[in-house]
């Protein structure tokens, strides 16, 4: 993950895809099941597998939502020109907040 301060970007490679709409029932079929389908997220199995401590990965979002971009980068699907801020916000709202 890397924050390009002039262009205003997150430069992301797992955090989060942006796959649209995939063509071909196959390929829909599994990012809804990921729940990555038309939107801005985070696959499910990363969910699952990789946040044993949701406490410190919520602190890191937060530090990370705390920096300015505008614009994203995907390593998986298309870039966003802007309201990107908002799109990774949402898709760790499943994140509990951090209790201080």
């Amino acid at each position: 993950m890397l924050v390009y301060r002039p262009a205003r970007a997150l430069i992301v490679a797992d955090l989060v895809h942006n796959v649209g709409r995939p063509p071909g029932r196959w390929a829909a079929l599994y990012t809804r099941m990921m729940g990555f389908y038309d939107r801005v997220a985070l696959s499910r199995m990363i969910r699952w597998a990789s946040f044993p401590d949701r406490a410190g990965a919520r602190d890191s979002l937060d530090r990370l939502l705390a920096l300015p971009f505008d614009r994203l980068v995907v390593g998986h699907g298309a870039p966003l020109a802007a309201g990107a801020h908002e799109a990774v916000a949402a898709a760790y709202a499943w994140l509990p907040a951090v209790e201080r």
